[in-house]
């Protein structure tokens, strides 16, 4: 069951998106959700991908509120159209990014990037996973 904050998207903190995408991809071990067939490098990255994958920032997005005009969007972008706190997503979106010309990959790299990416921006880092709660 996916992790969601004790809070209403509009007032999500950093904390808030980095736990729910350390929950995600570390926790759950989900997948990450790229379109690999695209050629624009801003656009390989999904939301949302066809089979329901999420990607970091997308874990974060409720059903209710994903709209497919959100691709190709930057975090800070897609949130802001949707209504969601919107703290400087910029690095932790990196963490991610060329994780997926190597798909395979994904799960030995993202643990680690968002460990450094946690360290650097003062973030704690969850040891258990966190209480999961209805969305």
């Amino acid at each position: 069951m996916p992790y969601v904050p004790p809070r209403p998207p509009a007032e999500y903190t950093l904390q808030d998106y980095f736990d729910i995408a350390w929950h995600h991809a570390v926790i759950e071990k989900q997948p990450p959700s790229f379109n690999l067939e695209e050629k624009d490098p801003y656009k390989i990255c999904l939301y949302r991908g066809p089979n329901g994958e999420r990607c970091l920032i997308g874990a974060a997005i409720k059903d209710e509120d994903y709209k497919p005009e959100l691709e190709g969007k930057s975090a800070h972008v897609a949130l802001f159209d949707i209504g969601y706190a919107n703290p400087d997503l910029y690095f932790l979106q990196k963490c991610h990014d060329d994780i997926h010309y190597k798909p395979d990959q994904y799960a030995s790299v993202i643990e680690n990037r968002l460990r450094r990416y946690a360290a650097g921006a003062g973030l704690k880092i969850p040891e258990t996973s966190p209480t999961p709660t209805a969305s």
